[in-house]
């Protein structure tokens, strides 16, 4: 079955479901991490590798996440790639990290995204990839989401808001995407036959 794709509306439902007040349960973690899926274009298992020190800022001020490709068969090191973020993602994180880690003690080599360690004597980890699977099933259901979507379902997203609606080129949305090969990011544009498709079942 293929990848799953959601509308804005549908993005915007699930993005406002996770309590951002929350600090100590997830909720302010769970928000970042669903934002950078849908707005950044990460992999499920990139947003895992994340450390602290990913999270800079340019010469102009502007922030950017610096992501690090998943290592492939035979290859030792996966490709960096610089991630621009959008104003309201830079805020939202900043409060994140400040709620997680006290500024003093803080290293750029902690991870960006933690367990939240409350269960029995169980310390904080790196989150998982099984993790964010689930943590996008439980975000979607309770936002009353009825497609069987997944995190890539938001990457998917991504690149298709960005070719079809926006209209961005190819190579931009391949360098965004982390993709080796620009036919890799060709296929997110057959979204837009799959799109008409679905507005003629609404007649």
């Amino acid at each position: 079955m293929s990848t799953q794709w959601l509308s804005i509306k549908e993005k915007q439902k699930i993005l406002s479901t996770p309590d951002r007040r929350a600090t100590k349960n997830g909720g302010l973690r769970d928000y970042c991490i669903l934002d950078i899926l849908f707005n950044a274009g990460l992999r499920k298992g990139e947003v895992c590798g994340l450390n602290v020190g990913d999270f800079q800022r340019d010469g102009n001020g502007a922030y950017y996440l610096n992501v690090r490709s998943l290592k492939k068969r035979g290859n030792e090191k996966g490709k960096v790639r610089q991630i621009p973020l959008k104003d309201s993602t830079v805020q939202n994180l900043m409060k994140h990290l400040d709620a997680e880690y006290d500024r003093q003690d803080i290293e750029a080599t902690f991870p960006m995204f933690r367990t939240l360690g409350k269960y029995g004597p169980h310390k904080k980890n790196r989150i998982t990839p099984m993790a964010i699977h689930w943590l996008v099933k439980k975000y979607a259901k309770l936002a009353g989401i009825e497609k069987n979507i997944s995190s890539h379902s938001f990457r998917h997203s991504f690149a298709t808001h960005l070719l079809v609606d926006k209209k961005i080129d190819l190579r931009t949305v391949q360098n965004l995407m982390g993709h080796e090969n620009i036919s890799s990011t060709q296929i997110y544009l057959h979204s837009d036959e799959i799109k008409m498709r679905e507005a003629i079942e609404l007649l």
